[in-house]
């Protein structure tokens, strides 16, 4: 058995511009399907597997992953006609929200659709459209994470921006089954709440959050706990909820408008992109060489 995974959405970025051209640059990162790669596995196990960004130089590309599928084949001596599935790491399925006519209807049917997909999968490889499959992302991120572990059973957390319908799972894996537990939905996301606070400090959301995240051990963990406790508020059970989040009208939902203007009430305004601002370090040691 050969299968190709890929990930990315070819059009999501494309779309957005085409269907709302006033928005400001940063907000069309505002999307899903960037990063867009191939994996090639067989009987053998992971033969190969590259991103598309290494073959055309752009940086976290969701374009059809065309070159990172060749490169793969290649490693592994295969030719297209020896691939038996093609499976993309997205189900997305026709919801209620999908209105007739809606921007939720357009977008479904250009970009998420799973035909979307199989189509440029036919275009760029004849014969492979045929051989498609839609995997749903998270159960994507999970098997990823447990067949190449090592582990025999395990937990299993998925912790995301938003799958298709869901933020986070969480899973049990065992023997060649994985048995999901429980599902957040994307109205609790913790991911795509971090990566509004990336759009709130003046990175590049979708893009920048790393360098959110290095910065993050020269701060103080204290400073703005108070607000952070309305930012995010615990339940029982391990349960918690995001009423920053619910701040987002529906007309906010492409730019987070609402959460960013919650953010700035609560920690005062917005940091400009390529602004330097004022830092206060303090750090928490000192470490002094002796020779």
């Amino acid at each position: 058995m050969n299968v190709i995974g890929i990930s990315g959405l070819d059009n999501s970025v494309s779309f957005k511009r085409r269907e709302l051209p006033d928005l400001a640059p940063r907000e069309y990162r505002i999307a899903q399907g960037f990063d867009s790669a191939a994996a090639l596995v067989t009987d053998d196990g992971v033969v190969a597997a590259v991103a598309e960004e290494r073959f055309t130089g752009e940086k976290s590309t969701g374009a059809f992953p065309r070159n990172a599928i060749l490169y793969c084949l290649k490693a592994a001596g295969l030719e297209p006609t020896d691939i038996d599935h093609i499976a993309h790491g997205f189900a997305y399925k026709r919801m209620p929200f999908h209105r007739q006519g809606s921007l939720e209807e357009r977008r479904y049917n250009e970009v998420y659709a799973p035909e979307v997909t199989a189509g440029r999968a036919e275009e760029m490889f004849p014969g492979w459209g045929s051989r498609f499959l839609s995997v749903p992302h998270h159960m994507a991120h999970a098997a990823s994470a447990f067949y190449l572990s090592g582990f025999d059973d395990a937990l299993i957390v998925v912790a995301d921006g938003m799958g298709e319908i869901e933020s986070l799972t969480v899973a049990v894996g065992e023997g060649d089954a994985i048995r999901v537990l429980r599902r957040y939905s994307i109205r609790e996301s913790l991911g795509i709440l971090y990566s509004v606070f990336t759009l709130y400090l003046g990175f590049e959301m979708m893009m920048d959050e790393y360098k959110v995240m290095g910065l993050a051990p020269y701060g103080d963990p204290g400073r703005y706990r108070d607000e952070m406790q309305q930012v995010i508020e615990l339940g029982d059970e391990g349960s918690y909820q995001i009423p920053t989040r619910a701040k987002n009208t529906r007309a906010d939902w492409e730019t987070h408008s609402g959460a960013l203007r919650a953010l700035i009430e609560l920690f005062g305004e917005r940091r400009e992109p390529g602004s330097t601002g004022t830092v206060t370090w303090r750090p928490r040691f000192r470490q002094v060489l002796r020779t």
